[in-house]
């Protein structure tokens, strides 16, 4: 195996082989990476060691192509996990995420109690939009649920994730992946604002 930095990773086409390597950049119990346990995989200067070609990255595949999502997505929602920062509906983390975690067990990556407050960031409008949209099969909310086989619940999840800016960076390589669609299909209904914004939300909540 060859390791290979940051850069040279997202220029690797397949995505299977650059899943690889951005998950073999986080830290694992038996094998650390990065002196900064907070920041995986964070400099491009630093070489990364693909995961092993076994059964457990083929649990990963079969995740991926389940659900529909590239390397991008996959490393944004393993590091939001690792950083306990899913943000739940009523304690609720859905079918995806508990799914999720038990696809990357075996790996025994390290993580961190890095977790927000749970103050919902437009989840009334987020609620609305859902319930003005779930009963019709061609809306724009149930074709993603179809193309990334995901319950309500599981949109619920990622999409209170999203609004509230918790998923860890996923480097800039989703392209029209499910983190990607989700924010994209927020700020289409006119839901999403910026990071500034949110944050700002926290501020007076939190008063």
């Amino acid at each position: 195996m060859t390791s290979l930095y940051r850069n040279e990773i997202l220029k690797l086409e397949d995505e299977k082989e650059r899943v690889r390597y951005l998950l073999g950049g986080l830290n694992r119990e038996d094998h650390t990476t990065c002196t900064y346990n907070r920041f995986w995989g964070c400099d491009l200067r630093c070489p990364t060691m693909p995961l092993e070609e076994d059964e457990r990255l083929l649990k990963i595949y079969d995740f991926m192509e389940k659900h529909n999502i590239g390397s991008g997505t996959m490393l944004k929602f393993s590091r939001t996990l690792l950083h306990n920062r899913f943000n739940p509906y009523h304690h609720d983390l859905g079918q995806l995420i508990p799914e999720l975690s038990k696809v990357l067990a075996d790996y025994h990556f390290i993580t961190i109690d890095d977790s927000y407050s749970e103050n919902d960031y437009k989840e009334l409008e987020l609620m609305e939009f859902i319930i003005k949209n779930y009963d019709n099969e061609n809306s724009t909310l149930r074709l993603l649920l179809a193309k990334y086989n995901i319950t309500i619940i599981d949109f619920i999840i990622l999409a209170k994730t999203s609004l509230n800016y918790k998923y860890y960076s996923g480097l800039g390589i989703e392209r029209t992946d499910l983190s990607k669609d989700i924010a994209d299909l927020l700020t289409t209904a006119g839901i999403h604002d910026s990071y500034e914004k949110a944050v700002e939300y926290q501020k007076k909540y939190n008063k």
